[in-house]
């Protein structure tokens, strides 16, 4: 567990500005899901924004790192998909 945390802490130092923006986009989706509670379509739309976001993110995060693979492309676009398809399962119903 610390050599993670050390790894994570030198991550995030070495990247701040990658995080930062990652955390300001989440941080937009969730009050934005928080103002627009029960409009269900445009829930879903922000929550496929966020998507997109993430995965364009992780791409753009890897090619700054020069450790772009097409196997960090497919993990991203499928955890983005398993997001959006969980959320469609459990909260958008």
């Amino acid at each position: 567990m610390k050599h993670f945390i050390r790894h994570l802490i030198k991550e995030v130092g070495t990247h701040r500005f990658d995080y930062l923006l990652f955390f300001t986009a989440g941080t937009f989706l969730v009050i934005s899901m928080q103002i627009f509670r029960g409009e269900r379509l445009i829930e879903f739309l922000l929550l496929l924004a966020f998507t997109s976001f993430y995965i364009i993110w992780g791409m753009y995060h890897h090619i700054v790192d020069n450790t772009v693979h097409l196997k960090n492309i497919i993990e991203y676009i499928l955890i983005g998909f398993t997001i959006i398809f969980l959320a469609k399962l459990l909260i958008f119903p």
